[in-house]
């Protein structure tokens, strides 16, 4: 990111940059991804501005509002994010420590959940790892606009990459589904106004997404064990993380 603005070439207000820039102090957008066990991104959103929290950029996306729709997401299946996210019936989050009766079993939960969670950040790793032009600040030339045409189309060949050879995303963490996904536009979003009290986001950031939908999740099975359908998807899988007898291994 510049400090120019894309479409009246003039420098940022003290407000406007504070938008972009990140807890790092770089300026930057926030990119909010979902990504399968291969590593192959499954939704992106582009919609706010660096400095915004990880959970404002999400509940403000697209995908957020489909998946409280009923069938939306199959049953048996979940999001895992990290604790910048809420756990919801649709996304699993890790325990704290300060979590009341906090014991081993939580912690061995933590661990399950860490190496699944951990194939979106290998995912962005190997996404900045190819294209260069992710490690480095973006031309002033550059729109907005641009940018996030750019990203998009890297997050794309990206996918690519992975069908045409699956040891360019392989992962001995979680098998590769058998899932066929296809890409469609979101459509254009409106970001009319910030959470936090900064002026309005350049419209650039509107509609700047995109998202893989899944075909065949009518067709599958729920994969919930009987009994634990009224739980949260964190609870459920507790449960089964206990019955499993997954431990976090002991460092020695």
């Amino acid at each position: 990111m510049t400090r120019v603005d894309s479409r009246r070439n003039i420098v940022l207000t003290q407000s406007e940059r504070k938008w972009f820039c990140s807890r790092k102090n770089k300026y930057g957008l926030n990119l909010q991804a979902i990504c399968d066990s291969r590593k192959r991104f499954l939704d992106l959103s582009i919609l706010f501005g660096g400095s915004s929290s990880d959970l404002i950029a999400f509940e403000s996306s697209p995908i957020r509002q489909k998946l409280e729709q009923p069938g939306f997401l199959a049953d048996g299946l979940c999001l895992f994010g990290d604790n910048a996210y809420v756990n919801t019936k649709f996304m699993a989050t890790p325990y704290v420590k300060s979590h009341r009766g906090w014991s081993d079993l939580h912690d061995n939960y933590n661990f399950y959940h860490s190496q699944l969670r951990i194939n979106i950040e290998c995912a962005f790793g190997i996404l900045c790892q190819r294209w260069g032009f992710l490690r480095k600040p973006a031309p002033k030339k550059y729109s907005i606009k641009k940018i996030m045409a750019f990203v998009s189309c890297l997050c794309r060949l990206h996918n690519f990459l992975i069908d045409q050879n699956p040891m360019y995303g392989s992962s001995m963490l979680a098998p590769t589904p058998r899932d066929a996904y296809h890409l469609s536009c979101e459509g254009q979003v409106d970001v009319s106004e910030r959470r936090d009290g900064y002026p309005l986001v350049p419209n650039d950031l509107s509609g700047g997404g995109e998202h893989f939908d899944d075909d065949t999740q009518r067709t599958r099975r729920s994969t919930v064990p009987r009994g634990l359908e009224n739980m949260l998807p964190r609870e459920q899988l507790m449960i089964q993380v206990s019955d499993s007898g997954f431990v976090r291994p002991s460092v020695t």
